[in-house]
């Protein structure tokens, strides 16, 4: 990841709840994702929560775990004891 970028990582409750139509979370979480670019973290998993339980109605039949990692945007490529980090 370079300085900035961000992760959104979720659990199956998220892509799975169900919604009208008997349709996905899942199907549209890019969509939902994009629409909430530049958020901080903290912000992004509540706006996302919130859009989970309009579309669910509030009706959640599975765990839901959402995080957000985002990656310094001072990140030099070292790390904490100033060494180049390795990259694959």
């Amino acid at each position: 990841m370079d300085g900035g970028d961000v992760l959104f990582l979720y659990t199956d409750g998220v892509a799975q709840a169900r919604g009208p139509g008997n349709t996905y979370f899942g199907d549209r979480l890019a969509d939902e994702l994009t629409g909430l670019a530049g958020q901080e973290p903290e912000q992004l998993v509540a706006s996302m929560r919130q859009a989970l339980d309009k579309f669910s109605r509030g009706v959640l039949v599975d765990d839901v775990t959402m995080l957000v990692i985002r990656a310094s945007p001072q990140d030099d490529g070292r790390d904490r004891r100033g060494s180049p980090r390795r990259r694959p």
